[in-house]
């Protein structure tokens, strides 16, 4: 992201820095989030051209946000248990299931999430250690889950970036290795290909498997059992075809039904086609403040995840301290914001102030918090995101 390779900022770093501010202040068959990560860039103040307190939302009239499942404290937990009685630390990503059925890779919990259309909170796979457990060779331990994606054939993959690994989980909750084992970068046969801090993943109509390998700037493709890199590669910015792209540290990716791949890095969003034309679909890199428009045209803050939903709008967290939004994107590129934006707090709120915005209303008057993170829609176009700081799962849906 921008233009120097980004250090993973740990999780517990990240939730001191964020509690200290608090205290001061289409998947085809499968509907798909995506997949952010923890990096110093999120943590950066800025400055944009809306004033804080005045409201951003365009659409904000038609929707209403509700906590579904988690304890809305900053303070992380584990406990599996019905909808607000629950606990996560961390939550970074989500996918929804074609019977509804929502699956959140609980980060610091080193832990699948599942939560019913009931909103009862269970452990699919993983162990609450507070341990490296993706280094011990067993695919049920993880070592840091911030990507998930679900097939037609309801199959969970989860990348699983601390551990440099993708894994494959049944509804049943059977974990196996796909690909992957140290950090590196190796095109090759399944057991021999090597990803540095994969972060997310997508798979098309025909059953490939596209995994977003941030750190070695490339979009990489798993296709009878063969990793290759589809597009990218060298760290830059660069809208050519295939390997001759060049991007600056992608890390979260969807796909809409005509295999088109979206990616975003830092404010910006790439389009990349089945034949591997890569261009400029959103934002601009110039611009580091957040602004509705068409294209190049719209400007982002810091966009930490990306879903596409079955009607192929492309809907997007954008954030950075001390406020969040989320935008909508239409297939013509035309940006609008429908919750959130630069009016959710001051930084000098108390934390009791801040939690007063996780309450259940219109999106007019209570807003996605500092900490979303992770999104994905189903088949209704309801809205679904993590929310890393207040560890809970948020639902936006139209009145």
């Amino acid at each position: 992201m921008k233009n120097i390779k980004l250090a993973l900022v740990s999780v517990s770093v990240l939730f001191l820095m964020t509690a200290k501010n608090l205290n001061a202040q289409l998947n085809i068959g499968g509907i798909k989030t995506k997949n952010p990560t923890f990096n110093s860039t999120i943590m950066e103040p800025t400055t944009g051209s809306t004033q804080i307190g005045q409201p951003l939302a365009s659409n904000s009239g038609n929707y209403t946000i509700i906590t579904i499942a988690g304890s809305g404290s900053v303070n992380g937990g584990y406990k599996d248990a019905p909808g607000k009685e629950a606990f996560f630390n961390a939550p970074l990503d989500i996918a929804v299931d074609g019977n509804g059925n929502l699956y959140v890779a609980d980060f610091t919990n080193y832990c699948i999430r599942k939560i019913t259309k009931d909103g009862v909170v269970t452990t699919l796979v993983g162990y609450n250690e507070t341990e490296k457990s993706g280094q011990s060779g067993n695919p049920a331990r993880f070592y840091g889950p911030t990507g998930i994606w679900i097939s037609a054939e309801d199959a969970i993959y989860v990348a699983d970036k601390n551990s440099h690994t993708i894994r494959k989980i049944t509804t049943s909750g059977v974990a196996s290795f796909v690909c992957g084992s140290v950090a590196g970068y190796l095109d090759g046969s399944l057991s021999k290909a090597q990803f540095h801090q994969p972060n997310d993943m997508a798979i098309d109509s025909k059953g490939n498997l596209f995994i977003c390998d941030g750190y070695n700037n490339c979009i990489r493709k798993i296709s009878e059992n063969q990793v290759t890199t589809f597009a990218g590669g060298e760290f830059g910015y660069k809208d050519d075809v295939g390997q001759n792209a060049q991007f600056m540290n992608p890390f979260v990716i969807a796909i809409d039904a005509n295999d088109n791949i979206y990616l975003a890095e830092f404010n910006r969003i790439r389009k990349i086609t089945p034949a591997g034309v890569v261009t400029t679909f959103a934002g601009n890199i110039d611009m580091q403040e957040r602004k509705d428009g068409t294209g190049t045209n719209a400007y982002f803050r810091a966009i930490q995840s990306i879903t596409i939903s079955p009607s192929g709008k492309l809907y997007v967290i954008d954030k950075s301290f001390p406020d969040a939004a989320i935008r909508m994107i239409t297939l013509d590129g035309q940006v609008t914001t429908i919750a959130g934006g630069d009016q959710w707090r001051h930084s000098d709120d108390s934390e009791s102030e801040a939690q007063l915005r996780l309450g259940d209303g219109p999106i007019d008057k209570f807003y996605p918090s500092y900490g979303a993170i992770g999104i994905c829609v189903d088949k209704d176009e309801t809205i679904y995101f993590c929310d890393q700081l207040f560890n809970c799962v948020r639902k936006i849906s139209k009145q």
